[in-house]
């Protein structure tokens, strides 16, 4: 299979852009397919494109990866914000 690109973007309900993030790497951890590796990488991305421009530089700087994911999915759970995630391309 040859790979795509995985695109995931953070926006409010109403559509407005908060952040996005994008895969196009070929490697994968094993037991995990190559759109879930890049699946993963790319929510990651978005998350902290996320972060990094809602909120100050000395606080997005002292986030590690797992605090931003709590801070992001505590707004996903409280529907402030959502996460889409769209495949391109590739060949199967």
């Amino acid at each position: 299979m040859k790979p795509g690109v995985i695109c995931v973007i953070t926006r409010k309900s109403d559509g407005v852009v908060l952040g996005v993030g994008a895969d196009f790497d070929a490697d994968r951890p094993g037991g995990f397919s190559l759109e879930q590796a890049q699946n993963r990488r790319a929510r990651e991305r978005a998350k902290s494109d996320f972060v990094r421009k809602q909120c100050s530089g000395l606080i997005s700087d002292g986030l590690d990866s797992y605090q931003v994911g709590q801070i992001v999915d505590a707004l996903i759970g409280r529907d402030k914000i959502v996460i889409q995630t769209e495949a391109v391309g590739g060949e199967g």
